[in-house]
């Protein structure tokens, strides 16, 4: 804006990931059958190359003195596709809930990119956890 000394910026439309480590934290407030996996959205033109994660699950109970952790580490391969999806080996999930109330789970989950074409990825949103489905009997 010529003669102010205002600097209007436009923030970025999604979320970057390099190869410096990004990192998301979601609490989850119900779980049931546990994480099994995760899907990201890139963003723009689809890129290609590799989103290497590690995930830690953490739940606690009992004001804290009862943590339950579990992590896993994996990949997904883009390659031209604007929507990808990792399954874990095992789900990840705690016993905690049978035993005690009131028990507060957190997904940790960290994010590098590798490609030789692309310094980064953009992902339109934060990655989401995929929760296994439970059958009502």
């Amino acid at each position: 804006m010529p003669g102010t000394t205002f600097l209007i910026l436009q923030s970025p439309t999604g979320y970057a990931v390099g190869h410096i480590p990004r990192s998301w934290t979601t609490r989850i407030d119900h779980l049931q059958g546990g994480v099994t996996g995760l899907s990201v959205n890139a963003a723009g033109t689809p890129a290609t190359g590799t989103l290497v994660f590690r995930v830690v699950f953490r739940a606690f109970a009992n004001d804290n003195k009862n943590v339950d952790e579990l992590s896993t580490c994996g990949s997904i391969v883009i390659d031209g596709y604007k929507s990808a999806v990792a399954k874990f080996d095992r789900p990840l999930s705690s016993q905690l809930g049978d035993r005690f109330d009131n028990v507060k789970y957190w997904l940790e989950m960290e994010f590098v990119w590798r490609s030789d074409c692309s310094k980064v990825i953009e992902l339109i949103d934060p990655p989401a956890p995929i929760f296994a489905e439970v059958v009502q009997a």
